[in-house]
């Protein structure tokens, strides 16, 4: 017997081909009108949300938190909102941050880059640490390459030249 004959939620029983001739085929072979399919093109790219709609969302939130109130610094497995990730990077847990995870958290490298900056860094901009300890993130420690393509350059020649660096902070 074929495993279309099985699901798990007919616990084994055989089909009846004759009595369901086009069991398990589903949607092959068929195609969705012209309509359907620009409906279904515009669902798939990413929309401008209103301000209404965020709105709602950011109430929705609220009343969330308010009744569920263990959440954040209310939890009592709350570490006050830093982590070390397995790789070794430190996160704050920074929601209100423009480019913070679905969790709430950022880099606190990319936050000590930012503030010393004064504006947030592109997703682009690489920063390294210069003494290559991932958990020291003092300022004097950092240098900031434009891409990936400047911050593996360097890793593979030791130098990138001056155009793909950003910010060096051995050199204040």
């Amino acid at each position: 017997m074929s495993k279309k004959e099985y699901n798990t939620w007919n616990k084994g029983k055989k089909i009846d081909k004759i009595k369901y001739p086009n069991w398990g085929i589903g949607f092959k072979g068929k195609k969705h009108s012209e309509k359907t399919r620009i409906k279904i093109s515009l669902g798939n790219k990413g929309k401008n949300v209103s301000q209404e709609t965020k709105t709602k969302m950011s109430n929705k939130r609220k009343e969330y938190i308010k009744f569920h109130p263990q959440m954040g610094k209310n939890n009592p497995n709350w570490k006050g909102g830093r982590k070390i990730c397995p790789k070794g990077y430190v996160y704050i847990h920074l929601p209100t941050h423009k480019f913070c995870d679905c969790k709430g958290y950022i880099p606190e490298h990319r936050l000590v880059i930012e503030k010393h900056l004064g504006r947030y860094l592109k997703p682009n901009e690489i920063p390294h640490h210069i003494n290559n300890i991932k958990s020291d993130n003092r300022i004097e420690n950092f240098m900031l390459f434009k891409n990936r393509g400047y911050h593996r350059l360097f890793h593979i020649k030791g130098f990138c030249g001056i155009e793909g660096i950003i910010f060096n902070g051995s050199r204040k």
